[in-house]
């Protein structure tokens, strides 16, 4: 058996660019977050060739280009046609080869194995072992990649926040569907109204800045497994379309009540840029923030 093509393992930039994929949406920076994730162009590569070992847990799905692929991971081979729609995992670690009969476009997400372990124990549920699969189908997995499309296409949407919640929500579902050992069901019931205080509280003083996940569960005092569903049962929301709410509400109000540019209002409620701003405003009010601005100033 051929190796793949070093022993350290790398990363999901340098794996991609090892195995000949372009970006179809530019998503990898080289920064380690628990889910990355991309949407690459692949040309047909008809002969066996060894790729290097990869640091994380691989999970692709076909977007478009019907293709025959081969895998040989650690001299276990397998072989079958992906339409549109079908999956393939691989853990992280494993020597791999591939081949594929034509070009073709796919989908890949890259999960950090230490990411998964820490949320099944926060799940109290055993260290779980990925199930490697392939040429199958998930429905979830194809959904959130089409949320994932839809966030990465508006431009400065994909911010910390959801992808905190893009990784938390991914990793939920591998664990219940892809490993040996699924995490237990998360305890039932909201969040009680000082969490809620506490969380709202925190989002007012700290509007201008970034604010992860992980920032609101702390505040909540409860782990990043339950947060998001209970904070949902709470609110009626995700975490992440509460929070755009939060932000458009405090720049209606600056709107309205202040001269600042839109570009500083824009800075004093926590979005990416002013682009960024206006779409998420138009989307909630159907108007451009100079528009609103206008028809609502005293």
């Amino acid at each position: 058996m051929t190796h793949s093509a070093n022993t350290t393992p790398v990363g999901p930039e340098a794996w991609v660019r090892a195995i000949g994929g372009q970006p179809v949406v530019a998503s990898l920076d080289g920064q380690r977050r628990p889910l990355e994730f991309g949407h690459f162009r692949f040309p047909g590569a008809p002969e066996l060739f060894a790729a290097p070992l990869l640091d994380r847990h691989y999970l692709s799905m076909t977007f478009a280009g019907a293709t025959g692929v081969e895998r040989d991971l650690d001299g276990e081979r397998a072989q079958a046609d992906f339409a549109p729609g079908q999956c393939l995992i691989m853990a992280a670690g494993r020597d791999n080869r591939w081949s594929w009969s034509r070009p073709t476009e796919e989908i890949h997400f890259y999960l950090c194995p230490d990411y998964l372990e820490a949320m099944a124990d926060e799940a109290g549920a055993p260290c779980p072992r990925l199930v490697e699969r392939f040429a199958f189908a998930d429905a979830t997995l194809a959904r959130l990649a089409a949320a994932i499309l839809g966030e990465v296409g508006q431009g400065g949407v994909y911010d910390r926040l959801w992808c905190d919640s893009a990784a938390q929500l991914f990793a939920a579902h591998v664990l219940r569907r892809h490993c040996e050992h699924a995490a237990r069901e998360p305890r039932r019931g909201g969040l009680s109204g000082h969490q809620l205080r506490r969380v709202t509280d925190f989002v007012a003083d700290n509007m201008a800045g970034e604010i992860g996940l992980e920032d609101l569960c702390r505040q909540a005092g409860v782990s990043r497994f339950h947060f998001a569903r209970m904070f949902k049962q709470s609110t009626g929301e995700t975490p992440h379309r509460w929070l755009t709410a939060r932000r458009i509400e405090a720049a209606r109000t600056l709107l309205r009540a202040t001269d600042k540019p839109v570009g500083a209002v824009a800075a004093d409620t926590g979005f990416a840029s002013q682009s960024h701003f206006g779409q998420c405003f138009r989307r909630a009010t159907g108007l451009t923030p100079s528009q609103w601005r206008r028809r609502n100033r005293h």
